[in-house]
């Protein structure tokens, strides 16, 4: 629960936070990004799922922006063949 605080405090003095939940118990995972959700939506911010077990949360002066995700995307699967 502390860290949930820890977030939401962040978040408050605008500033975003990236969580790893990757060595986390999935049921205290669970417990902090709905805690989490509910505050960032408070706040007007944006909690996003980016990769397995990782999210990011906003706050409201900051935005996502995906043109990034889609380009290195498109990188990768043209030269998927130079991976084996």
């Amino acid at each position: 629960f502390e860290d949930s605080e820890n977030i939401t405090h962040q978040l408050r003095d605008m500033r975003p936070v990236l969580i790893n939940f990757e060595n986390t118990d999935p049921h205290e995972a669970a417990r902090i990004v709905d805690f989490v959700s509910g505050a960032t939506f408070a706040l007007d911010g944006k909690l996003e799922k980016v990769g397995k077990d990782i999210f990011m949360c906003v706050p409201v002066n900051i935005s996502i922006d995906y043109s990034d995700n889609e380009s290195n995307k498109t990188e990768q699967n043209e030269y998927a063949w130079e991976n084996k």
